[in-house]
């Protein structure tokens, strides 16, 4: 008898080793395939990033009819390149160093935003990943939150993901708004110069409000995605790729247009303004109205849709390669 509750002790004690196993190993299928994701979608959208950035954070008022109006993001950012049929017609390497003149703008900063982007979808994933396991009480992959379920985890996991990376991003704005002359030591020299240590965390309020963003953005995946499963183990077919990508698309479109003045006064907040989230508010309506908050809106739906909808593709294609990964690393592991 007292062999048998030993047996049954040390298999309760190797259940729970392996279901604590079985969560770490999904928590970092779901952060490397997130990270994998987000470079993919952060390096084909910069560019928009970059002019978003610049939208958000011009200091003259919005144009009035018939004054003077100063060059556009959008001329801005090509740096030159619009002066580049005068340079074509004088030498061809004239044109191409136009060009590379406004690449190098238009991906300002774009290192600092590599490293910030594996730093935020890796601790995001991987957080969301272990916050939904604890909150459905399960092992299972499969397991549907509730909303409220989903809501909760995202909320964590993003605030979790703000207070760490918000450093990286000050930097990452700063540099954008300064365009090809950005450099990354005498951009995080003169943010020190300014306020001290402090100046990292510029932001970080409005930040902390747009975790709303993927809160939104999440509910919706979960969902639709729930919707997708059930439809696959109803007719045995994989979803295409075109599904996958509306389903991304859509549910960041949705939460962008709802948390956008947000990211407007993060962004004036990181680049020079106010101390302080309620003077940027203010400062904001009184001197550009209430339309100074959605400057930029366009090319920022632009540049979300398409990140989104290619970050969730890429990651529901990664998911299934790393885990196989890890199981022929484990397979192998194991024989030793």
């Amino acid at each position: 008898e007292r062999e048998r509750e030993r047996e049954r002790a040390a298999s309760k004690r190797s259940g729970l080793r392996r279901r604590k196993m079985d969560a770490s190993s999904e928590a970092t299928v779901d952060a490397v395939a997130g990270i994998g994701g987000g470079v993919v979608a952060l390096l084909a959208t910069y560019p928009l990033m970059t002019i978003t950035t610049r939208y958000q954070t011009r200091r003259e008022a919005l144009p009035v009819a018939g004054s003077a109006q100063k060059a556009s993001p959008m001329e801005e950012g090509r740096s030159g390149a619009g002066a580049s049929k005068s340079a074509g017609k004088r030498a061809p390497r004239d044109l191409l160093r136009a060009t590379a003149r406004a690449l190098e703008s238009l991906y300002a900063g774009v290192g600092p935003a590599l490293f910030g982007t594996i730093c935020s979808q890796g601790s995001y994933y991987y957080f969301y990943s272990l916050l939904r396991r604890a909150v459905s009480g399960g092992s299972e992959r499969s397991a549907v939150l509730s909303t409220r379920g989903t809501v909760l985890v995202s909320t964590v996991a993003g605030c979790i993901n703000v207070l760490l990376n918000n450093p990286i991003w000050v930097i990452v704005t700063r540099m954008q708004h300064a365009g090809a002359n950005a450099r990354l030591t005498s951009t995080v020299k003169a943010l020190y110069e300014e306020s001290g240590i402090q100046m990292l965390w510029k932001g970080v309020w409005p930040a902390l409000l747009m975790v709303s963003n993927p809160v939104v953005q999440f509910v919706l995946l979960e969902k639709a995605t729930a919707v997708v499963m059930r439809q696959r183990a109803a007719s045995g077919a994989r979803p295409s790729a075109w599904k996958m990508l509306l389903i991304g698309a859509a549910a960041k479109l949705i939460a962008t247009l709802l948390t956008y003045p947000m990211l407007v006064v993060k962004s004036v907040l990181q680049v020079s303004g106010p101390s302080n989230m309620i003077r940027a508010l203010r400062d904001l309506w009184v001197r550009h109205g209430p339309l100074a908050f959605y400057r930029g809106v366009h090319t920022k739906l632009l540049q979300s849709v398409l990140a989104a909808a290619l970050l969730f593709l890429v990651r529901a294609r990664l998911q299934a390669a790393v885990r196989i990964a890890l199981r022929v690393l484990r397979t192998r592991l194991a024989r030793f």
